[in-house]
């Protein structure tokens, strides 16, 4: 559900305030519809919308998006660079989409987000403020993350506009906070040769290890072996690069597997337990009604 993405580059950096879910006469409609909010610097946008049921598409958006689901808990899966993920979606709950990230979304339930798009321009000039190399800026995709700060400060400009009239230099400090908190906790800066975060190809790497080990024992020293970190230094690396820790990552996946086999009625539970790395089928039942709130048999009834 979380991110809403345009469908192709706008003709100028102040129509970033639409919203298209499908296709050309979408992206039209939404424009003239459109109740978004922009700061004078024009780079900065934010709007709440209300999504019916059903899939989204998109190729890539010129823009980096941050979506802020803000109604009530609504069951989505998502499939963004190349991995699929199961949630449900609580209000607070954050997805950034780095500019040029596609995917494809399918919510269960009608979906309230408020979607705040940065321009790359307005991000580095932030980022050039905050004494950095904007060359160096790469702002990370997150799924379902949680950040206290970013919150307020998206119900702040959603309240900006609720009033439909707010103070430019208001909405001004917003959005520059909003995009120096973005950089400050949600990109890899790499000032000399400091790594702070896991690089794309070895977030790829470890992704893909886990995709493809998930009925077997993953630890903290085995992940990170596979892209030559320490343990220690593999924590903060994949938190960062990711956005949540290794262990959450690793049970979001085996949910997420587990959710497909269910789906597809090739096994029992108990054999769907044990394939995607739980103890036993209780085990399965806990962590699915955490990530997804339904249990096995619950899901199993649905798809009969």
């Amino acid at each position: 559900m979380d991110e809403r993405l345009s469908n192709g580059h706008a003709e100028s950096v102040g129509a970033i305030a639409a919203v298209a879910r499908a296709g050309p006469r979408a992206v039209t409609k939404a424009l003239r519809a459109s109740r978004g909010l922009e700061v004078p610097a024009r780079g900065f946008s934010v709007e709440r919308k209300v999504f019916p049921a059903g899939v989204t598409e998109s190729a890539g958006s010129p823009l980096h998006v941050v979506s802020l689901h803000a109604g009530p808990p609504v069951r989505a899966s998502c499939v963004r660079g190349g991995r699929s993920y199961v949630a449900l979606i609580k209000r607070g709950d954050m997805e950034i989409v780095p500019k040029g990230e596609g995917g494809r979304w399918v919510d269960e339930a009608p979906a309230e987000a408020l979607i705040m798009r940065i321009d790359p321009g307005f991000l580095n000039k932030v980022a050039a403020g905050m004494g950095l190399d904007p060359k160096t800026l790469d702002v990370l995709p997150r799924v379902q993350a949680r950040d206290a700060q970013l919150e307020h400060l998206g119900w702040a400009l959603e309240a900006a506009l609720a009033e439909g009239a707010a103070e430019a230099m208001f909405v001004q400090g917003l959005g520059v906070a909003f995009a120096a908190r973005l950089i400050k906790e949600h990109a890899a800066v790499r000032p000399a040769r400091l790594q702070r975060a896991l690089t794309r190809r070895q977030t790829a790497e470890v992704c893909d290890h886990i995709d493809a080990n998930l009925g077997h024992r993953l630890t903290l020293a085995h992940l990170a072996r596979v892209v030559s970190v320490s343990p220690s230094h593999f924590k903060s690396l994949f938190k960062a690069a990711v956005g949540v820790p290794a262990h959450r990552y690793v049970m979001r996946r085996r949910v997420a597997r587990a959710v497909e086999l269910i789906k597809a009625g090739a096994a029992p539970l108990g054999e769907i337990a044990a394939a995607t790395g739980f103890a036993h089928q209780s085990h399965l039942a806990r962590a699915m009604r955490a990530v997804v709130g339904r249990t096995p048999g619950e899901l199993k009834r649905e798809c009969r």
